[in-house]
C-alpha cells in the first residue's frame, strides 16, 4: 500500500514538473514574428545574405510568373506619344492570369519577374502585340456599308470591336474586296506598367 502511494505521488510530481516547464518554454507568437508573404517589403525583413543562392530563391517567390493572377495599372501609347488606353485615368486596374492568353503576348512577357510595387516601361513590336497588317482580301456585299458609292482606299471602322475595314477592290455595284485588321495592327506599342498585386 505504501509503495502504491509513493508511485502515485511520484507520478503527480513528474506531471507538475512537465506542465510547469512546458509552459515556461512555450514562446507566444506575436504578429511581429509573422512574415506576410504578400508584402512587397518582405525582402527587407529577410536576414539572408543578398548574394547567396538562398536569398535568390526566396526573392523569386515574390515575383510574377506564369499561372499567377496579377493586378496591374498600365498606360498604353503609340510611338508618337498618343495614349490609346489608360487604366490609371479610369482608376480601374486590370486583373489577369499570366500566360493564359488574356493579354497580348508582349504584355504577358513584360509582367513576368515583376514584384509588387515594381514599375517598368516596355516597347512591344507588332509581332507580339496585334500582329502585322493582314493583306487577306474578303469579298462582301457593298450594301453592308452606309454609303452610296465605294472607292478603293476608303476606310471604315467597325463600331463594336474597332476593327479597320479597308476597301481594296471594287468588283461591281454589289461586291467589294476588303481587308480587315485590328486598329492597332502593325503598330509598335509602348506600355508603362505598375505591379499592384500578385496571387
Amino acid at each position: 500500500m505504501k509503495n502504491l502511494s509513493k508511485l502515485i505521488f511520484g507520478v503527480f510530481v513528474i506531471s507538475l514538473f512537465l506542465v510547469f516547464f512546458g509552459c515556461v518554454n512555450q514562446q507566444p507568437i506575436g504578429d511581429k514574428n509573422l512574415v506576410d508573404l504578400n508584402s512587397s517589403s518582405v525582402d527587407n525583413n529577410l536576414t539572408v545574405d543578398k548574394n547567396s543562392s538562398t536569398y535568390s530563391n526566396l526573392e523569386s517567390l515574390f515575383r510574377a510568373k506564369t499561372g499567377n493572377t496579377v493586378t496591374v495599372h498600365y498606360v498604353g501609347s503609340y510611338e508618337n506619344g498618343t495614349i490609346f488606353d489608360s487604366s490609371v485615368d479610369r482608376n480601374q486596374p486590370i486583373t489577369f492570369v499570366v500566360g493564359s492568353g488574356q493579354m497580348i503576348e508582349g504584355f504577358d512577357e513584360a509582367v513576368v519577374g515583376m514584384k509588387v510595387g515594381d514599375k517598368k516601361t516596355v516597347i512591344i513590336p507588332p509581332e507580339k502585340a496585334y500582329g502585322v497588317e493582314s493583306t487577306n482580301v474578303y469579298y462582301v456585299d457593298s450594301n453592308m456599308f452606309d454609303t452610296n458609292k465605294l472607292d478603293v482606299g476608303m476606310i471604315f471602322r467597325e463600331s463594336i470591336n474597332g476593327y479597320i475595314i479597308k476597301v481594296v477592290e471594287v468588283v461591281n455595284d454589289r461586291n467589294v474586296g476588303v481587308t480587315v485588321n485590328n486598329s492597332k495592327a502593325g503598330q509598335t506599342l509602348i506600355f508603362d506598367i505598375e505591379m499592384l498585386n500578385i496571387k
